[in-house]
């Protein structure tokens, strides 16, 4: 196949590794490394789709404390009313949410109450496949949402990417065949996972690019899901991913806690602040699916949720990237 200027900006590439690495890569992909200009980091706006995965209780959330339906229909579930973050006369937040709380006083969080559709389905499965592909009655194939709106900005315009952060398998919403979509638990793991070579060592670079180019579909896993249409997708993304290691971009000192969600933000917030052009991050937080100890486990949840989205948020600001950046929150089945 022929690699073009327009696959090369779609991936982000711009200037990377291989236009220094000369004769030890193919001679098309040099070529076309070469016949993009050397751009600025990427200013274009970014979406990150947050996952609440299982279904969140969003009036144990966004807590109504002054409906009287409420509390009548709450009696030991319900949050007591002097321990939430209060944002109106009506509505207050989960005293979890500490971390939301002070984007609120910021202006820098928005809430949008009764998002759904008509006739919600109360099955956990069929629902979230209903909000990832933004189909009613969505069939077996039929793409994601993302991966749907990405790939006609890719198709439109040249540019528009995605990347999964996390250890799943890539989501209903990013998948489809529109958009080559890969998926990143954590930078040192795709230096791992393909033996990525020391900084100088061309050769030995090109050998672990040819590995991942060699790779099946699926084999490399849910760690490294590169899903593409061609080779040039695999080598793009890899060298791309391999300049953020070298150029300092995989460290933060910002103060994020010690949370499974708060990697992998940390993770979006390194590769935003290195330049990568993607226009879409998907990251989920599992363990919305509460039944038994639902008030602790929801508690724990959503302290998480609010001490890794400040804590993004906080690093974003201080790398003055944050104004270009939205966080959505998404509910995952019906109880979101």
């Amino acid at each position: 196949m022929t690699a073009t200027r327009r696959e090369f900006f779609r991936l982000g590439l711009g200037s990377c590794t291989l236009l220094s690495c000369g004769m030890s890569v193919p001679g098309f992909l040099a070529r076309s490394a070469a016949a993009a200009p050397s751009g600025d980091r990427s200013t274009g706006r970014v979406l990150v789709v947050l996952e609440l995965n299982g279904g969140n209780d969003g009036l144990n959330t966004v807590v109504p404390y002054a409906d009287d339906a409420y509390a009548r229909h709450r009696p030991r579930l319900r949050i007591p009313t002097a321990s939430l973050h209060k944002l109106d006369d009506h509505v207050g937040l989960h005293p979890g949410l500490f971390g939301l709380n002070e984007l609120w006083k910021q202006g820098e969080l928005a809430i949008v109450q009764s998002v759904g559709y008509p006739n919600a389905n109360r099955s956990h499965f069929e629902s979230m496949d209903i909000w990832q592909t933004a189909r009613l009655e969505p069939e077996d194939r039929a793409a994601g949402w993302l991966n749907r709106g990405v790939g006609r900005q890719a198709a439109a315009t040249g540019g528009g990417s995605a990347i999964h952060v996390g250890d799943r398998e890539i989501p209903r919403a990013l998948a489809g065949d529109a958009l080559a979509v890969h998926s990143l638990e954590g930078l040192d793991q795709l230096v791992r996972r393909i033996g990525m070579p020391e900084p100088g060592d061309t050769t030995a670079h090109r050998a672990a690019l040819d590995r991942v180019a060699r790779m099946p579909r699926g084999e490399a896993g849910s760690h490294l899901q590169f899903i593409q249409r061609s080779q040039v997708v695999t080598y793009a993304s890899s060298a791309r991913i391999e300049q953020i290691l070298r150029s300092g971009g995989g460290r933060s000192d910002a103060g994020y806690p010690d949370t499974r969600l708060a990697r992998r933000l940390r993770l979006v917030a390194q590769l935003i602040q290195a330049g990568l052009s993607t226009s879409i991050y998907y990251v989920q937080l599992e363990g919305f699916d509460t039944h038994v100890r639902q008030l602790a486990d929801h508690a724990a949840l959503l302290r998480e949720l609010g001490g890794a989205v400040s804590a993004f948020f906080a690093d974003l600001r201080r790398s003055k990237e944050a104004g270009r950046v939205l966080l959505w929150p998404s509910p995952s089945s019906a109880g979101g």
